[in-house]
């Protein structure tokens, strides 16, 4: 697992899906945060900064913020369906309220522009196949019903659900890598889902926050030897 992911704590703020029929379009616009778009069921095409990407079914992107972009579905197939989520790569503060993107050609506001930190790769758009559906819909299920509909206390477990759906869709070792990162990529995961048990049976008081728990050392002592 390339050694950025290991350093993501991110962090929810808009969770949603929205079927769509094949004359579906979404109006160009400038979002102010990052975005998350699992696509579902049939084509769509993603154009950003004047590049137009395919997005078939069963794939995602990640928008980045402060750039004009447009996506509409691809006349065809089944059902189109769209999820997303808005996020943060890492923790930056409360959010301040205000609009999270602004239409085209209006220009932004540069101030509530929430950039990746230098961590993470620069790219135009993150973009690929979604190499297990089932697995990841049902994460993002899980994500959306949580962040949606529980209490204060249960949504902070959201950015445990957030981290391991981004280390699925990103991490893409070649296949020396692979043999040599999958035991260390299985223990994160573990990692996280034994966090968000542990921290779901404590009262609200005592819960610590999940960037604490994550923030530890994946591999114990005992693991080293």
């Amino acid at each position: 697992m390339p050694d950025w992911l290991d350093s993501l704590r991110p962090r929810p703020w808009i969770v949603g899906h929205q079927p769509a029929d094949c004359r579906w379009i979404e109006p160009r616009r400038v979002i102010y945060d990052h975005e998350l778009v699992l696509f579902a069921g049939g084509d769509f095409r993603l154009e950003i900064a004047g590049q137009t990407l395919d997005c078939p079914r069963d794939s995602f992107a990640i928008v980045p913020p402060g750039r004009p972009h447009v996506s509409w579905a691809v006349p065809g197939g089944r059902r189109h369906h769209r999820c997303w989520v808005h996020f943060d790569w890492q923790p930056q503060g409360v959010r301040p309220p205000g609009p999270i993107f602004t239409f085209h050609p209006s220009p932004p506001r540069r101030e509530l522009l929430r950039p990746a930190p230098a961590s993470v790769p620069s790219r135009l758009c993150w973009q690929g196949p979604i190499a297990a559906p089932g697995r990841i819909f049902d994460l993002f299920d899980r994500l959306h019903s949580r962040w949606n509909h529980s209490s204060a206390h249960e949504r902070r477990t959201c950015e445990a659900l957030l981290l391991e759906l981004l280390l699925e869709l990103l991490n893409e070792p070649g296949p020396a890598e692979q043999v040599q990162e999958e035991g260390r990529d299985t223990r994160l995961v573990s990692k996280a889902r034994r966090y968000l048990d542990e921290i779901a049976s404590l009262p609200l008081r005592e819960a610590p926050s999940v960037q604490t728990g994550l923030e530890a050392p994946i591999i114990s002592n005992d693991e080293k030897d």
